[in-house]
């Protein structure tokens, strides 16, 4: 598998809209791989993303491990009287990876 499908899968694991009401979009979307960690950033406008639990299991079984974490992220102020223009992010940290890519 390359960097980029495993990328593709696992943007589409944290932009599945779940069951929640309250669940924003996730908006931007970045993952980067270092030797034995995978880093996942979501920002969104208005509102931090939220992660759920069944998100951090699914991407737990589709990189085979249990080593994760949901970190604080950033908030960068919009509008002063609309909040247009904000951005506020969450990160995932994967580690204990043992993965084996075919390329980028």
């Amino acid at each position: 598998m390359t960097k980029t499908e495993l990328s593709n899968q696992i943007e589409a694991i944290i932009r599945t809209k779940s069951q929640d009401p309250c669940e924003d979009k996730t908006e931007e979307f970045k993952v980067t791989f270092t030797k034995d960690d995978c880093f996942i950033e979501c920002s969104a406008m208005y509102n931090r993303p939220q992660i759920s639990f069944q998100k951090l299991v699914e991407l737990s079984e589709l990189l085979g491990t249990k080593s994760i974490n949901l970190r604080d992220g950033y908030s960068r102020e919009g509008c002063h009287s609309c909040d247009y223009g904000s951005s506020y992010a969450v990160e995932i940290h994967i580690w204990n990876l043992n993965l084996q890519f075919t390329g980028e």
